[in-house]
């Protein structure tokens, strides 16, 4: 069953994540990337090369020979308040909001206009994967608490009823899912170090995406990220318990 999504004063969402994955252009040139970022530098000023490295080993007569190469694949672009980045690599491109995030209509905008210039750039027309990715965290304002009072989806051990006193003190999940035809979710939820003293905080980490080839300009695109969208806003919503909402009040 889905909820209605629900606007929340104080969103727990430390990150969110706009990523798409699509095949490497014939004839890259790094140059490409350069043009790009000549196009969107007023926004992002700070720019970090992004470069993959390959080491081989080979022993000849006894002897170890080490070789390696590194080859540029991307930048990473940084706004000046350091909130919006951008990693054009040259087989994807993922707009990342990381704080003060407003809504869904600023962020896609944001993440779709620069998308927009970057496969024009490198003049590509399909992808094979795009993703939503929301990391939110979020804190409850006691040290020991029940974790099935905060979340429907938690991991369970044993029984109220075991002889054990059990204190959790740490735990990480992933759960995979098929929500329907080429669209999968990945949960991650787990422990993490407090953000605020006398509190305990933990990660609910929704990734949502479409693995399929499509083209940018296919109608079925729009409509891939809606879906997308409102399958993780309905696994936000069926993850908490009332308890938790009071919290984003």
């Amino acid at each position: 069953m889905s909820r209605k999504k629900k606007s929340y004063k104080n969103a727990p969402i430390s990150e969110a994540i706009f990523d798409v994955v699509f095949p490497q252009p014939q004839n890259f040139s790094f140059d490409l990337m350069e043009e790009f970022y000549s196009v969107v530098k007023k926004d992002f000023p700070n720019k970090e090369e992004l470069s993959f490295g390959e080491a081989t080993f080979n022993f000849v007569k006894g002897e170890a020979n080490i070789s390696t190469k590194q080859q540029r694949i991307g930048l990473r672009l940084i706004s000046a308040d350091q909130l919006l980045h951008i990693k054009a690599r040259n087989t994807g491109f993922s707009f990342h909001q990381v704080g003060n995030y407003r809504n869904w209509k600023d962020f896609y905008d944001c993440a779709n206009q620069s998308l927009s210039v970057y496969i024009k750039k490198l003049r590509v027309s399909e992808f094979s994967r795009v993703a939503l990715r929301y990391v939110n965290k979020i804190n409850i304002p006691s040290t020991r608490i029940k974790i099935k009072d905060y979340f429907h989806f938690y991991p369970h051990v044993f029984s109220e009823s075991s002889k054990e006193k059990i204190n959790v003190i740490n735990f990480m999940t992933q759960t995979h899912m098929r929500l329907e035809d080429n669209t999968y979710a990945i949960i991650n939820q787990g422990l993490v170090d407090p953000a605020i003293p006398q509190h305990t905080s933990i990660i609910l980490d929704l990734d949502v995406f479409y693995l399929s080839s499509v083209n940018f300009s296919s109608p079925q695109y729009k409509k891939i990220i809606s879906a997308l969208r409102k399958h993780k806003n309905n696994l936000f919503e069926e993850s908490i318990t009332d308890s938790t909402r009071i919290l984003f009040e």
